[in-house]
């Protein structure tokens, strides 16, 4: 739920609570008889009250105008309460419409009560003195307002009453509110704070802390907008240092690879310009094992050259069509003295025709080379190797298997990660930087195909790639 319509739902909130105390306030004012007519005693009352205004003038001010504005002034305080003043020879005074009642006899008949159920006033009256004449104070009232519910508010009664009910309910409405919109935003605050104390602790060493998203708000969008950033911080620093990590190892294999072979090289060149050498046998010997040791020179730093382009963005391929049969076959040439040296049994299946594809010849070379070596380096003395080679019409695919040691779930996920040189066990077996199964994986997909390994400890590894067959 989104702030502002919480937000909504609190001020809502506090006006339907403001409604329901106005309802009971109406109630209240319901049965205090503020809505109800007027009583015999309240008419009492108000005559009482209006006479006594009378007598608090002079007597030099008893004027018709007076008279009427302090009956104006009763009627306003008064509700529903019509006054009049009528003299003994019959003259009315007052500011409302008079009832119908023409003389003094009449209105003593009505103080009688004689007519009091056909007429449609109800009326009271009092004597008192003015001018030195007798006058009467009359208050009347309709029967129907008489000692019966009205629609009208009843102002003698609730004189007042309307402002304060008003500033009642703008005080209630004001809390309930306030307390309303504290209790939320306390609620929020302290999410806030929370959210702070986080984006506080954050750091590249502690990039492991979460927000909280279980509202459904705004602040809860945020809070996961920020765990996505620090899931990506924390992915590419964890990706930083073990980069750093692989090329400090990278660095230091480095050394070592080149130092052995390069040492090997020194010691069997100085040993033939020394002539220290007994047969022609042995100088030849001493001449393989210096080649062999400048070529595996050769291929590091082939493989260091073509790691760099790959890393740089700046591979280029250099495509052309040739039968991928055959270049299997002068790979497998080139290792038939180890094939036999460690009579592995070579199963090829090839087919009959010639596959010619649109690839980089020489670097599909290498990845060729590199799947080869793995399968003689891992596989176990006397076992089989297969070598499969199918396509359709798209798509061609190469398969290499060896019936080894195999490699570890964990090894297997791992092995296209550059530096990545898998457990202990094959490191001391194989060598090498950690870089050729990397780059074999890139000039694939430089290529627009796939390669993907399967591997069991204990049982062997199947490597395959499928490449579509005339790449453009």
């Amino acid at each position: 739920m989104k702030l502002k319509t919480k937000i909504s739902i609190v001020f809502l909130l506090s006006i339907s609570m403001s409604v329901i105390i106005f309802m009971f306030s109406v109630y209240y004012i319901l049965h205090s008889g503020y809505f109800s007519g007027v009583t015999e005693n309240e008419m009492q009352n108000a005559l009482h009250t209006v006479k006594q205004q009378l007598y608090q003038e002079e007597k030099t001010d008893w004027t018709k105008d007076n008279i009427k504005r302090e009956l104006m002034e009763a009627e306003n305080n008064f509700f529903n309460m019509r006054f009049a003043v009528l003299s003994a020879k019959n003259e009315w005074i007052s500011v409302s419409r008079i009832p119908t009642i023409g003389s003094v006899s009449e209105l003593l008949d009505s103080f009688e009560q004689k007519n009091q159920d056909t007429s449609q006033y109800r009326v009271i009256g009092s004597g008192f003195e003015m001018n030195g004449s007798e006058h009467f104070l009359i208050c009347f009232v309709k029967n129907s307002d008489f000692e019966a519910m009205s629609y009208s508010f009843n102002l003698a009664r609730g004189h007042g009453i309307l402002g304060k009910i008003a500033v009642f309910g703008f005080i209630i409405t004001v809390i309930i509110t306030g307390l309303c919109m504290f209790l939320f935003s306390r609620r929020t605050m302290r999410r806030l704070y929370k959210m702070y104390d986080i984006l506080s602790e954050f750091t590249l060493d502690k990039a492991d802390v979460r927000m909280n998203t279980d509202a459904q708000d705004e602040l809860a969008i945020m809070a996961g907008k920020f765990n996505c950033m620090a899931e990506k911080i924390q992915f590419q620093y964890e990706e930083k240092k073990r980069y750093e990590q692989n090329r400090k190892e990278l660095v230091s294999n480095i050394s070592h690879d080149l130092r052995t072979p390069l040492s090997s090289i020194l010691g069997y060149s100085e040993m033939l310009r020394d002539g220290i050498y007994e047969t022609e046998e042995e100088q030849k010997k001493y001449t393989d094992i210096i080649h062999r040791k400048a070529i595996y020179m050769d291929k590091l730093l082939k493989e260091l050259l073509e790691y760099s382009k790959v890393d740089l963005g700046t591979l280029v391929l250099n495509k052309q069509k040739f039968d991928i049969a055959e270049l299997i076959r002068e790979i497998l040439i080139e290792y038939y003295m180890i094939i036999e040296k460690n009579q592995y049994e070579l199963q090829i299946q090839f087919p009959n025709e010639q596959m010619i594809v649109n690839w980089d010849r020489e670097r599909i070379s290498r990845v060729l080379r590199n799947l080869i070596e793995n399968a003689l380096k891992y596989g176990m003395d006397g076992e089989k190797i297969r070598l499969t080679l199918s396509k359709d019409d798209v798509f061609a695919k190469i398969e290499i298997q060896d019936y080894g040691a195999g490699m570890s779930e964990k090894v297997a996920e791992r092995i296209f990660e550059r530096f990545y040189r898998g457990d202990t066990a094959r490191n001391s077996k194989a060598g090498g930087m950690g870089l050729g199964m990397y780059i074999a994986n890139e000039i694939i997909q430089k290529h627009n195909g796939n390669i993907s390994i399967t591997s069991v400890e204990g049982q062997g590894t199947l490597v395959q790639f499928v490449l579509p067959i005339n790449e453009v």
